[in-house]
């Protein structure tokens, strides 16, 4: 069997379209088991990267945050409440906001 992206389908799901199959995935690797293996290492490589990035992100903003005076703290958590429009549907104006957005009104 050819590698999964230079494989060929011609299954309902692929007809026609250049796209990798997940059966062609799983045929590969039960053809393989060297390959599954690899694939199995290279993705614990990713989240263990992904995980260790998200941990230095979290004590950047713990640092920030324990930096921040009351106030600040206070102005920071209100200006996120209001980007995520935390409450909002509750006073009518997530359904408003839309109209409000484009700059010809």
């Amino acid at each position: 069997m050819e590698h999964p992206r230079k494989s060929k389908c011609n299954c309902p799901h692929a007809d026609g379209r250049r796209v990798i199959c997940k059966h062609m995935i799983a045929l590969l690797f039960t053809a393989s088991l060297e390959a599954a293996n690899k694939h199995i290492m290279m993705l614990n490589e990713v989240e263990e990267d992904y995980q260790l990035r998200r941990n230095m992100w979290i004590d950047s903003l713990k640092e920030m945050i324990n930096d921040m005076s009351e106030e600040e703290l206070r102005d920071a958590y209100l200006n996120m409440l209001i980007e995520h429009g935390e409450m909002a549907e509750l006073f009518g104006l997530d359904e408003e906001e839309e109209m409000f957005e484009d700059e010809f009104y």
